[in-house]
């Protein structure tokens, strides 16, 4: 568990927030790239859960309890990624209405 917390620390001091585009305070657009880096960081979060399901799933050694907690670690990943995307679709939709696209 610590090496995915230093795998995921590194990877953060890599990331150039410039770089990403989301726009700041002063372009009044801030809740968009708010969400933007939420986003970000939730995707990033369940790649590291499903990484880890995948190694409780890989070293339970038959152990059905494990076998359960691996499982239960990937499916809570993948509908942590299914929520963000609709999350991403209603935010979507309410401003290009809220715009009149």
């Amino acid at each position: 568990m610590n090496a995915l917390i230093y795998v995921a620390a590194a990877a953060v001091e890599k990331v150039n927030i410039d770089g990403l585009g989301l726009p700041n305070a002063s372009d009044g657009n801030f809740l968009s790239g708010a969400f933007k880096l939420t986003s970000i960081v939730v995707g990033s979060l369940a790649v590291l859960f499903f990484m880890y399901g995948g190694l409780q799933y890989v070293t339970a050694n038959g152990d059905a309890g494990q076998i359960t907690r691996a499982k239960n670690t990937i499916m809570y990943a993948a509908v942590g990624i299914v929520v963000t995307l609709i999350a991403a679709s209603i935010v979507a939709f309410v401003g290009n209405t809220a715009q009149g696209k």
